[in-house]
């Protein structure tokens, strides 16, 4: 019984790290379409 519940906080812990992963990059993205956005507006 103890291997399986392991395994599911593992694949908890690699899922939130995808999470998380996944938000920097739309950040990065929305950083780097702003910056576009801008340089068109100059």
């Amino acid at each position: 019984m103890v291997a399986p519940t392991f395994n599911h906080t593992a694949q908890l812990r690699r899922h939130q790290q995808i999470l998380i992963w996944v938000q920097s990059l739309q950040v990065m993205e929305l950083s780097f379409i702003q910056r576009m956005v801008s340089n068109l507006k100059i």
